[in-house]
């Protein structure tokens, strides 16, 4: 007897998740992942559309580190005055002014 196309196959729950968590972690479109493994876009795009996997297994753990006290980089002010007349001032690092009028000169 003649072995069934891997695309007439029938999936289980749990085939089917490990199919879209393989897809999403792949960074494949859906169309070529499908392509690769053999599967119908259509199949697999209904199994995405019925939620399988939940968006927190989409997520590795992450841990965070508490930010390293800056070593009492001075502090600078900056005014910035909008053309209606309202002036803003702020109170920061030399780092911190630097990201504000990279931020200001790309508007």
């Amino acid at each position: 007897m003649s072995e069934i196309p891997r695309r007439y196959q029938k999936h289980c729950d749990e085939s089917r998740k490990a199919h879209l968590l393989a897809w999403q972690q792949s960074g494949l479109s859906m169309r070529k992942y499908c392509q690769t493994k053999g599967l119908s876009l259509s199949t697999f795009s209904e199994w995405h559309n019925k939620g399988l996997i939940k968006d927190t297994q989409l997520f590795a753990p992450l841990e965070v580190s508490p930010k390293k006290p800056e070593a009492q980089s001075p502090k600078q002010t900056l005014i910035v005055e909008l053309q209606n007349g309202i002036k803003v001032t702020l109170t920061m690092t030399v780092h911190e002014t630097k990201g504000v009028l990279t931020m200001l000169g790309g508007l």
